[in-house]
């Protein structure tokens, strides 16, 4: 048997519900409710992975830019420092 399914009401501006309605079919939902549920999942997910993070934190920064720029490693390096 499955789980047991509980019955809520929402309130949402019309423009985003239309958006919604919109998305549906081009994700393949069966209805609103299963697309609750799952934005609902991936908010809980989302918000337990965060919740673990602690301690430093590391990231990446890549940049695309034109060599024959006259200055621009100059400035990007400028600013590398100042963030350091």
């Amino acid at each position: 048997m499955g789980e047991k399914i509980t019955r809520i009401s929402i309130t949402l501006p019309e423009d985003l519900l239309h958006e919604l309605d919109r998305s549906l079919k081009s994700q393949n939902y069966a209805s609103r409710s299963e697309a609750i549920r799952d934005a609902i999942r991936d908010f809980l997910t989302n918000y337990k992975w965060r919740s673990g993070l602690e301690g430093e934190l590391l990231g990446v920064v890549v940049m695309v830019y034109d060599h024959e720029v006259r200055g621009l490693t100059e400035e990007i390096l400028e600013i590398q420092h100042k963030s350091e």
